[in-house]
């Protein structure tokens, strides 16, 4: 998540595991195989401690409070100045479960079960109606009418198509939509229908005489 924040990462450990070791192409990780030092941290905008050492945990946490700088430490939320929410990330869509650093643990299971209601193909869709969403401005100048077209769109054949893997065909069906959409502005009527209680004067003999 941060190296596609486009952050400049430097990882910090001795020794340095396989998992990272694995990840210093992909990731662009500047890996420095030593102990941590508090002179280390000076420059740095954000610090993230994932290490099970206790004592190099609070060091971290100290020394980056300190210099005010942002620190999160793993799974510890009294040594952090800010947490990460959990992420469902169907790019371009993004969401974030968060417990204030109540129960990690708990927030992972909320994120199972909202990724088991959102397909990875809800990304998909989201690009297919960015790609569009122009083309769908410039033919569809009224806003409601707009409003009306994305509702059916989103909910109908383009986005079945979608969901069921075929891209192309969900892109001709949407440009046919475009093509046939209303695009004039329609002119409604309203009726005012009487139904109150009639002649007020008879209404006061009614209760009078009752």
């Amino acid at each position: 998540m941060l190296a596609r924040s486009g952050a400049i990462i430097i990882f910090i450990a001795n020794p340095v595991s396989f998992t990272i070791a694995s990840m210093q192409n992909t990731h662009h990780l500047i890996v420095k195989e030593k102990s941590f030092e508090k002179s280390g941290l000076e420059g740095f905008r954000l610090v993230v401690s994932a290490t099970n050492h206790s004592d190099t945990s609070h060091l971290v946490s100290k020394t980056a409070m300190e210099l005010n700088i942002l620190v999160n430490v793993v799974d510890n939320p009294a040594l952090c100045s800010f947490i990460f929410p959990t992420i469902i990330d169907r790019s371009p869509i993004a969401a974030a479960v968060s417990l204030g650093g109540a129960s990690p643990v708990l927030a992972r299971l909320l994120r199972a079960k909202i990724e088991s209601n959102i397909p990875p193909a809800f990304g998909q869709l989201a690009q297919l109606a960015e790609k569009f969403r122009s083309t769908v401005k410039e033919n569809i100048k009224v806003p409601a009418q707009r409003r009306v077209f994305w509702e059916n769109v989103l909910q109908g054949k383009v986005a079945e198509l979608v969901f069921s893997g075929k891209k192309q065909a969900a892109e001709n069906q949407l440009k046919e939509l475009i093509s046939t959409a209303e695009t004039t502005e329609t002119v409604g009527e309203v009726y005012l229908v009487g139904a109150g209680p009639g002649d007020p004067i008879s209404c006061l003999k009614t209760y009078a005489a009752g």
